[in-house]
């Protein structure tokens, strides 16, 4: 599948700064934009065994939407569903790292969805084929 994974490297041993996402996502992709933040601390990977990963998705009016995470080896994978570019304006992504009881923000997103056309605009244009 083509997704954009949007990698970043942070350190538990700094605090957490939030980013600005260097170029705008498109409205209407599906599963396209993949969070990848692979966790260390000073410099080595960490085990993330048995830890969950979420990310809260704040969009331009507020609306906040949950999402559920992954773990794929020292990483913490969010992907954004259709759902969370439904409007076009600035968002902010909140990925979190828990186990048990502890919940830790790891990496803050902040970024911008770009209006494109509608889903249904795009079923008449004709593909090319490499």
């Amino acid at each position: 599948m083509l997704t954009l994974d949007h990698y970043a490297v942070v350190d538990l041993d700094k605090p957490v700064k939030p980013e600005t996402l260097n170029g705008v996502l498109s409205m209407f992709d599906n599963n396209a934009n993949k969070f990848r933040t692979r966790i260390c601390r000073g410099g080595q990977g960490v085990s993330l065994t048995g830890c969950t990963v979420s990310g809260l998705y704040t969009d331009k009016d507020g609306e906040t939407r949950g999402l559920d995470g992954s773990v794929r080896g020292d990483c913490a994978v969010v992907t954004l569903p259709m759902g969370c570019l439904a409007k076009a304006g600035r968002f902010t992504l909140a990925i979190k790292v828990g186990k048990g009881t502890q919940k830790t923000t790891v990496r803050i997103v902040r970024g911008y969805v770009m209006e494109t056309a509608r889903p249904d605009l795009w079923k008449n244009v004709r593909s090319i084929t490499a």
